[in-house]
């Protein structure tokens, strides 16, 4: 997976996004430390001065703020920009993990006597 758009994180997940919906976003990072491949957010309008200082390509915001928007202006508004950003890192990491490969490792040891499916995955040091 190289990233999201914009366009398809709101498409899955709501919101409402303020900026240009092309944007490809790589990574989730903190506020501080995002750079512009990466998302971030910001839960407590008290820290909105941290946004005009963001770099990152886009900042999941609360709607309250909905007039800020960062150096990039790319902004998703979300009624709890913190579970938001949960969500979204879950969806990241399940789309990072290797797909499914049903088979045999060859460190594997199946009993002869055993019957395994052809869709099943046994791996290096199971013992069936």
């Amino acid at each position: 997976m190289d990233g999201l758009t914009l366009e398809h994180i709101v498409a899955r997940l709501g919101g409402e996004l303020v900026g240009n919906p092309q944007t490809l976003v790589e990574r989730l990072r903190p506020i501080g430390s995002a750079g512009g491949a990466d998302i971030t957010f910001l839960s407590r309008p008290k820290l909105r001065a941290q946004i005009a200082q963001s770099q990152a390509a886009a900042i999941i915001l609360p709607a309250a703020l909905k007039g800020e928007l960062p150096p990039s202006g790319n902004a998703i508004f979300a009624q709890d920009p913190y579970l938001y950003y949960a969500l979204l890192s879950q969806w990241f990491w399940r789309l990072r993990q290797p797909a499914f490969q049903p088979g045999r490792h060859a460190l594997a040891h199946i009993d002869p006597a055993a019957s395994v499916s052809g869709l099943a995955r046994v791996d290096a040091f199971a013992v069936i």
